[in-house]
């Protein structure tokens, strides 16, 4: 019996140990997150000179565009409206007006909301409207590569008669791995930010809590059996917190299986006649970098003199033109993979990618780099929600846009920038407040692409098309038929104006 004790006790107190650290561990996590809150708060209340001296650096730049515009119109002898642009102040080349303008047409993401775009893309195909470059996102990209095969028809034809098991099924392994993708799903905290992460911090120390109730347990002289159960049940369950989110990604688990949606796509949309097609085709895909984000600075230590990583989404727009054709599906493929376990992630190449939505859901920094100055933007979503910026607000368009770039940015910095640059830089922007942020960014993005003369047309749809459950999720024959009719009748109303811009 004393042998018996003897090994319980070398067993149980390790693991109440390995306890109490992870319990005091998540403490100081969240002792950290409060810490750099307060940090903020005080920065933003005292920083009025930096401030101050961000308002001032405006101006001058402001001055010297308006110099440059000035000195361009005296030289060409036109307006400033008409004057060439000149390349941008980070190296960006800027088209010149004398430069034939072409024609986008950026496609959103929504799952079964997609018919919505299908009975846009109709009207605009009667009205002969053909654009010179295409970009789309998640189900967005499955039209866009119908468009750029001028297969409208069919795209209306396959959504007229879809069903959800066109789309997805569910396979023994989708429910053999169900609880562990419920319990990532569950578990998996963003690192994107601290506040985020906490998620994951409230479940560790829930179990850490329990440390104390097990000591409690032996001292009141419960069984070892129970006292051993509760501590390796607290013990496995932490754990599987830790593994279930990156083994889920690595494995390709899911909780559906969107093999009959790749059917579909490949007997649609060839990779052959995609990788030959003259329209150039944008694709976006989502992955995972770990940035240092001086726009969002995360610091380390209580000195601030290290900043935090963090590892967002980063969108990648990928030309199906320049990919190998056994690439082709995938890319449209997993641009359509709704995330967070709904569909598997699969890799391309070496990089793991996701729904290209989680990153950029309106696709049209493609096509302003592919130089084009008229754009229609098909959108899934109402204007009070058109991801991260509305339509009533036009800078809002460009500020979106410049974060999009910057993050880009900031994913290829490792080899370009040092860690004190980027410190120095977040020390300077933590005491502006996010309005400013979002207007500095907005105005950096005109100055750099010279594009404030860029037209867009929105087609928005007149109501909503539905939640996650009833619109994004809805594969219906029924509910396509009916946003196909919504979409032809909302770009029937714009039909002038998207002629006008088309012209």
């Amino acid at each position: 019996m004393e042998a018996l004790e003897q090994v319980i006790l070398t067993t149980v107190v390790p693991l109440l140990v390995i306890q109490s650290l992870i319990g005091l561990w998540n403490w100081k996590l969240a002792f950290d997150g409060r810490r750099t809150r307060r940090d903020r708060a005080r920065i933003a209340s005292k920083d009025a000179v930096v401030l101050e001296n961000i308002e001032v650096q405006k101006k001058e730049i402001s001055d010297k565009l308006d110099a440059i515009t000035a000195v361009l119109a005296s030289v060409t002898g036109r307006s400033g409206a008409d004057a060439p642009a000149a390349v941008g102040p980070r190296g960006l080349s800027v088209q010149h007006s004398s430069v034939p303008s072409k024609l986008g047409i950026a496609l959103s993401g929504g799952g079964g909301k997609g018919a919505y775009e299908v009975g846009v893309l109709r009207v605009l195909r009667a009205a002969g409207i053909r654009p010179d470059v295409i970009a789309g996102t998640s189900v967005g990209a499955i039209n866009a590569a119908m468009l750029s095969l001028d297969e409208v028809e069919v795209a209306a034809d396959f959504w007229g008669t879809v069903s959800f098991w066109q789309v997805a099924r569910v396979g023994l392994t989708n429910l053999v791995a169900m609880p562990l993708l419920l319990f990532a799903i569950l578990t998996a905290g963003s690192s994107d930010d601290i506040d985020a992460r906490m998620r994951r911090v409230i479940l560790l120390r829930y179990y850490a809590l329990l440390v104390p109730a097990n000591l409690f347990a032996i001292y009141l002289g419960f069984p070892w059996v129970g006292v051993i159960a509760s501590v390796v049940a607290c013990a496995t369950i932490v754990t599987l917190g830790y593994v279930a989110d990156p083994l889920v990604g690595r494995l390709g688990l899911a909780l559906l299986n969107n093999a009959p949606l790749a059917a579909n796509i490949l007997a649609k949309a060839p990779p052959a006649r995609l990788r030959g097609g003259p329209t150039p085709l944008y694709v976006t895909v989502a992955t995972r970098r770990r940035i240092v984000d001086p726009n969002r600075p995360l610091w380390f230590d209580r000195r601030r003199r290290i900043l935090m990583t963090r590892q967002p989404y980063v969108p990648e727009y990928r030309r199906l033109q320049d990919e190998r054709e056994d690439d082709i599906a995938r890319v449209v493929l997993q641009s359509a993979a709704i995330p967070f376990g709904v569909f598997p992630l699969r890799r391309i190449g070496r990089s793991g990618y996701v729904d290209g939505g989680v990153a950029d859901n309106v696709p049209i920094q493609p096509l302003i780099d592919a130089g084009c100055t008229r754009i229609i933007v098909i959108h899934l979503n109402p204007d009070a929600d058109c991801d991260g910026w509305r339509l009533t607000n036009p800078e809002d368009l460009w500020a979106r846009q410049g974060e999009l770039r910057e993050l880009r940015r900031l994913a290829t910095l490792s080899r370009e920038r040092t860690l004190e640059d980027l410190t120095q830089e977040a020390e300077l922007r933590e005491g502006l407040p996010p309005e400013l942020q979002r207007e500095a960014r907005s105005a950096d993005v005109r100055l750099d692409y010279g594009r404030a003369d860029v037209s867009f047309v929105h087609v928005v749809p007149s109501r909503s098309l539905g939640n996650f459950l009833t619109g994004t999720m809805n594969f219906s024959a029924s509910n396509a038929r009916r946003l196909i009719d919504l979409g032809e009748h909302d770009a029937r109303q714009l039909l002038d104006r998207l002629v006008k811009l088309a012209a």
